[in-house]
C-alpha cells in the first residue's frame, strides 16, 4: 500500500506507469475516488500531461487513465515512433 501511495510519473513511459498504478491500486484496494485522486497527485509533476489532462475535463479514475493513455499516443505520434 505505501508503494501506491507514494507512486510518482517521472518521465517517459506513461502508458506502463498507468497500468503499474492501476494494478498498485487494485491491491490496496483503494475506492475510486481516491485512485482519481491519487493518480492526480502521482502525474501532477509532468505540466503537460496535468494540462491535458485538466483539458479533457476528467472527472474520474477512468477518464484520468483514458487521458493518460491518449496523451501518450499524441506523443509517439508527435516524436514519430
Amino acid at each position: 500500500m505505501r508503494e501506491a501511495v507514494n507512486l510518482r510519473y517521472v518521465g517517459d513511459g506513461i502508458e506502463e506507469f498507468i497500468v503499474r498504478a492501476g494494478k498498485l491500486y487494485k491491491e490496496a484496494k483503494f475506492s475510486e475516488d481516491l485512485k482519481f485522486g491519487m493518480i492526480q497527485e502521482a502525474i501532477r509533476s509532468d505540466q503537460a500531461l496535468m494540462y491535458f489532462v485538466l483539458l479533457r475535463k476528467a472527472n474520474t479514475y477512468e477518464q484520468v487513465k483514458e487521458a493518460c493513455f491518449e496523451y501518450a499516443g499524441n506523443q509517439k505520434v508527435i516524436r514519430g515512433r
